[in-house]
């Protein structure tokens, strides 16, 4: 299989069977141990950039196309897409390889009849120096329901903003664990095996990694715990919980576990200046995988006090009543705000499915102010933007009796403060350097 082959393959998969495109680079890379590491650069830089610029790909298809492209076939439609990108995207390929090789493509699947017709579609494109005009929804590249959600909730220009925020790299970011090891060390560490690091500025322990070729999950200070790959927005959110040492905490939907190994980590890192008992973490998940999975992350980071277990966040657990001085709760969501990092999103995602899962964090929320001791706290995260899932949510919480909401200026970092409200924060993709997301705390009011 040729990479081209392969990307062709996954964005199949993606956009015709609704696979998740992060899971399936790994799967490709797992079975196709010949891909070196500049092949799976650039089979992922082809997937991910194909599916960033569906809409684009298929207006500009559509205008060289006399066949509608909802009628092509899906291995025709998938070899058209990702060989218009390539034309359009990338000036390191050149256009004679990108024609010839779409054709082989097309005929090694047995459609020899079409390659006339795929030829003609790519070399049009290469010669065409007139568009139509783009809709507002393809200048974005934004379905259009999903860009009216983001403008309602968000504002037109915020909306904006984090739309083409979406386009632009995500840098890889990694969370040291100060307990284990200090942020200097483990920068030199990084850069003894050829991984630029710098600090991500907003919290100490979390670096901007530059990895060239290398897979990040290879580095020693990966395998050994030493440094856990982490969005900042799920690290600011464990920053302002603020778990102390000698607390019980526990994190309700936790795979793969990054909360759960922050908190942690912090409470180990306080306690070495501080004393006091270790307190502990237990990490919850539905699913027997992630759980497995979240097992490894455990013994990996040989952080103190981290358990795991399954367990479904819907179903109430009697014998954690009131037995926990802070709930993590970073609920299951529309995703949105990663939509950078996981773009096939911005096509799965409408009115209806936002409300369900609005619905589900609700019922999860029953039970998890329901763990909270009296004088204990509750974060309520998110990775989405949208208001229904968001403050509707929070609101519910904070007018509960005997809740309040919290001070999260008081935990995290000035620059942050400008866009708290009271115990609620969104971070916003293009203006605080990380992916979207939603943070709010509240406490329980002591007997």
């Amino acid at each position: 299989m040729t990479p081209r082959e392969c990307a062709a393959t996954l964005t199949e998969e993606v956009l015709e069977r609704g696979g998740m495109s992060h899971r399936l680079l790994q799967e490709a890379f797992a079975e196709h141990a010949s891909f070196d590491a500049r092949d799976r650069h650039f089979i992922t830089r082809l997937v991910h950039g194909t599916l960033e610029q569906q809409l684009f790909l298929d207006d500009r298809l559509r205008q060289l196309s006399r066949v509608p492209v909802e009628k092509l076939r899906p291995w025709v439609r998938s070899v058209l897409r990702i060989s218009l990108y390539q034309l359009f995207f990338l000036d390191g390929v050149p256009d004679r390889a990108v024609c010839p090789e779409a054709a082989e493509l097309v005929r090694r699947r047995g459609l020899g009849g079409l390659t006339g017709y795929v030829n003609g579609v790519l070399r049009s494109a290469l010669r065409r120096t007139g568009w139509e005009e783009e809709t507002e929804s393809v200048r974005l590249r934004m379905p259009e329901p999903l860009l009216t959600i983001l403008k309602n909730d968000l504002g037109p220009e915020a909306a904006e903003a984090a739309c083409r925020a979406f386009l632009e790299e995500r840098p890889l970011c990694g969370r040291v664990n100060l307990s284990r090891i200090p942020r200097e060390e483990a920068i030199r560490r990084l850069e003894a095996e050829g991984a630029a690091a710098r600090p991500f500025g907003l919290l100490p322990e979390v670096l901007i990694l530059e990895t060239g070729h290398t897979a990040p999950e290879a580095l020693s200070a990966v395998r050994d715990g030493f440094l856990q790959l982490q969005d900042p927005a799920s690290a600011l959110a464990v920053a302002a919980a603020a778990p102390q040492p000698g607390e019980k905490v526990l994190d309700l939907c936790a795979a793969p576990g990054g909360k759960s190994l922050h908190a942690a980590d912090r409470m180990a890192a306080r306690r070495a200046l501080t004393g006091g008992p270790a307190g502990s973490v237990l990490a919850l998940d539905v699913s027997p995988a992630k759980v497995r999975l979240l097992k490894e992350n455990i013994e990996r980071s040989q952080l103190p006090g981290l358990t795991a277990a399954v367990s479904d966040a819907l179903v109430f657990s009697p014998e954690r009543e009131e037995a926990f001085d802070l709930v993590i709760a970073d609920l299951p969501c529309s995703g949105l705000g990663v939509i950078g990092r996981k773009p096939e999103i911005r096509g799965r995602i409408g009115t209806a499915e936002i409300a369900q899962l609005a619905q589900l964090q609700r019922r999860m929320l029953e039970n998890a102010v329901r763990y909270v001791r009296p004088g204990g706290r509750l974060l309520f995260s998110t990775c989405t933007l949208t208001r229904a899932e968001n403050e509707e949510n929070a609101a519910r919480i904070a007018a509960l009796p005997g809740w309040r909401e919290a001070d999260l200026a008081a935990a995290l970092p000035k620059e942050l403060h400008a866009d708290i409200r009271g115990g609620r924060l969104t971070l916003l993709p293009g203006r605080h350097g990380t992916d979207g997301f939603f943070i709010s705390l509240f406490r329980k009011d002591s007997v």
